[in-house]
């Protein structure tokens, strides 16, 4: 006798329900900064983030958004107008933000809201 069958999780053995916020964090910590090895990780992390909301709204006829945040973190500040390349070849719509800091970021001079369409009611 077999026990139960379930459905196979995806190979990060998670899953959404309902809304949801996708995080992907990156951090250069190499002296020579961001390079062109770089740019096609985050341009791979990107379109992940995409396809994941594609799938979502799909699945749930709209109902369902996620919010999705590529945050690239620079020791040494070497290679940002790489970042700032990718930025514009890779334009984002309201429900994607892509963030570059390096060194000491100041996060005092950011709006805390990242998505005004869904900025909480009082």
């Amino acid at each position: 006798m077999r026990g139960p069958k379930y459905k196979r999780l995806p190979r990060k053995d998670f899953e959404f329900s309902g809304d949801a916020l996708v995080i992907e964090l990156k951090f250069c910590r190499k002296k020579g900064g961001i390079n062109a090895k770089d740019i096609r990780t985050y341009k791979s992390d990107l379109e992940k983030i995409k396809r994941l909301q594609e799938i979502r709204s799909t699945r749930t006829h709209g109902r369902n958004k996620i919010l999705g945040i590529l945050a690239v973190f620079n020791k040494t500040d070497t290679g940002k107008p790489l970042f700032e390349d990718f930025v514009r070849e890779n334009p984002t719509d309201d429900t994607v933000k892509l963030f570059y800091g390096s060194g000491l970021v100041d996060f005092s001079q950011f709006d805390p809201y990242l998505f005004p369409d869904y900025r909480p009611t009082r």
